[in-house]
């Protein structure tokens, strides 16, 4: 009597993964939702850009690379995880973060197994340094000391008579910034300065005529918060 044929298990296993590979659907058939955030879409030239894709598949999740810059394209390329058993229906999310970037538009391509998915975008703006108050009237900068080393505060612009520094990093504010216009209390214009850092800085106001046919020199004043103090400034006469 003949004897059955007999297939070694591990060419038998090696036959099953190239069936299922075979009759697996196109990675766009799996990912029924797609996402994509970004942390920031107007980011200075001195702030990092945060990127987060997520989305839902029916079954096997999709792993992305690490972005790929491109001219002003970012580029995600992702491929479905494929394994022997099927995966269940479920979320999956990865984040990445982009160095800063040089002014201009960009746009984030999401492809994955090599189709185009999802686009979206964001501008980088140059960095700014300077408050602007009262239609431009009074300027704000600011400067800081720790050691050895300084360097100049970041604006950012609250609304027309308040702003802020940060000196660090964009998600750290140190000092909040009004300039008030009290003139109808007293005659003068107020600064108002609300410190959140024990680190050695100088804020300088600047009042300036609006109008350049009148003949009158800017006025400056300085409001120093020594090292390792925090001092607040309630100026009623500043200018």
């Amino acid at each position: 009597m003949p004897q059955p044929s007999r297939v070694p298990l591990h060419g038998l296993a090696l036959a099953l993964l190239v069936v299922f590979l075979a009759a697996a659907p196109a990675a766009a058939d799996h990912v029924e939702l797609l996402w994509l955030s970004l942390g920031n879409r107007l980011p200075s030239t001195a702030e990092r850009i945060d990127i987060t894709v997520s989305g839902f598949s029916i079954d096997c999740p999709v792993h992305f690379a690490e972005p790929v810059l491109a001219g002003r394209t970012v580029r995600l390329e992702g491929a479905q995880i494929v394994t022997i058993l099927p995966c269940p229906p479920g979320e999956w999310k990865q984040s990445f973060t982009l160095q800063p970037l040089p002014a201009g538009g960009y746009t984030v391509e999401v492809w994955i197994d090599g189709t185009l998915h999802l686009t979206d975008g964001f501008a980088v703006r140059e960095e700014d340094l300077t408050l602007t108050f009262h239609g431009g009237a009074f300027t704000a900068t600011a400067e800081w000391k720790v050691g050895e080393s300084d360097g100049v505060g970041h604006a950012i612009q609250l609304g027309e008579d308040s702003g802020a520094f940060w000196f660090f990093g964009p998600g750290n504010v140190e000092v909040t910034l009004k300039v008030l216009d009290g003139r109808g209390v007293n005659g003068r214009y107020w600064v108002f300065i609300a410190n959140m850092s024990n680190v050695e800085h100088t804020v300088t106001v600047t009042q300036c005529p609006t109008n350049p046919l009148l003949a009158i020199p800017c006025v400056s004043k300085s409001y120093r918060n020594p090292p390792s103090q925090n001092r607040n400034f309630l100026d009623t006469r500043a200018f």
